[in-house]
């Protein structure tokens, strides 16, 4: 496969250049050939003839005929070699199964990953089920957990990272679409913030099931400060019983603080017609590791580490240590 990239960048410069080269043809002339002046030998304008515009388009053609063959020649060599596609295989199989080992919900852990929260949500939710997440982490567990199968679809602030995105997305897709099953994976940073957007639900009996991941923190902002090597700052939040605040606004509201009661949850709420607020108490100090980690990003997180020593913060170093390693 690694052979063929020059033969199939040449063919493909080559192409776009007569493409580019047929198109100024074509532009210029367009509607007014008898009317394209070229510059005669002595100076003067002169019509260019019609032989001279039948010969360059018919060179353009030729060319493009001999562009066509040759990627099509490529492109059928390439499909004959799967050793690309094996190895592509084989990485994923291998990254998957270390993924899916961190989602595992055994009866050893008192802690909620929420990399289980969002593995049991996909396992039990609709095969036509409309998803949204908010900005930040809900979006790294979305991406590495939801299983896709051509008629789910995902829908998030992906260009923009606006935060706060995913019930109001929820909304949106409910009301499209109301016959289909539609769960947002929200943060409790972004729900607190669009808060008075909730009660809509209820306004439009609109029946969106969102799974709030209570952590108790803007999580993504402070992985941000660590990996930066700086000490997290202004991200503590003092989150209410979002569950027991959907009940008493007239929203079923469920509340999970172990692990063992996460999968009936989720299943009583996708199986609830009506709006359901699902309230998961979930680690603040699960890392969102990046595929490869490099040099430059230990050194801050270990400048982090030290920071966080001399500022009397080994208990937090130690439940990091606890909610990653020890699982």
């Amino acid at each position: 496969m690694k052979s063929l990239s020059p033969l199939l960048f040449s063919s493909v410069v080559r192409g776009l250049a007569v493409c580019a080269l047929a198109a100024i043809v074509i532009a210029t002339l367009d509607g007014a050939a008898h009317n394209v002046m070229a510059q005669a030998p002595f100076g003067g304008p002169r019509p260019l003839p019609e032989q001279e515009i039948g010969g360059l388009v018919g060179w353009i053609l030729t060319k493009q005929s001999e562009f066509y063959r040759e990627i099509s020649s490529a492109l059928r060599a390439a499909k004959s070699d799967g050793s690309y596609l094996q190895r592509a295989q084989e990485d994923y199989a291998h990254a998957r199964k270390e993924l899916d080992a961190l989602a595992e919900l055994d009866g050893d852990t008192r802690l909620i990953h929420p990399q289980a929260v969002t593995r049991v949500v996909s396992e039990l939710a609709a095969e036509d089920a409309i998803f949204t997440c908010d900005v930040g982490t809900p979006i790294a567990w979305t991406a590495r957990y939801l299983k896709v199968n051509g008629r789910r679809r995902i829908v998030g602030s992906f260009n923009h990272g606006s935060m706060a995105n995913a019930m109001l997305h929820a909304i949106g897709a409910q009301a499209a679409f109301p016959q289909r099953q539609v769960i947002s994976f929200s943060g409790d940073g972004g729900f607190s913030m669009m808060m008075g957007e909730f009660i809509t639900l209820l306004q439009l009996k609109l029946p969106v099931k969102i799974i709030l991941l209570n952590n108790g923190t803007l999580g993504f902002v402070e992985l941000e400060m660590k990996a930066g090597g700086f000490l997290d700052t202004g991200c503590d939040l003092t989150n209410p019983n979002f569950a027991a605040m959907a009940q008493a606004a007239g929203i079923k509201g469920i509340r999970v603080e172990k692990p063992e009661y996460l999968y009936a949850a989720v299943q009583e709420a996708l199986e609830y017609d009506g709006p359901v607020l699902v309230d998961v108490v979930s680690e603040r100090q699960e890392l969102v590791m990046p595929p490869v980690t490099t040099f430059d990003q230990a050194q801050h997180f270990g400048v982090f580490m030290l920071k966080a020593v001399l500022d009397g913060r080994a208990a937090q170093l130690i439940d990091l240590a606890k909610v990653n390693l020890l699982r």
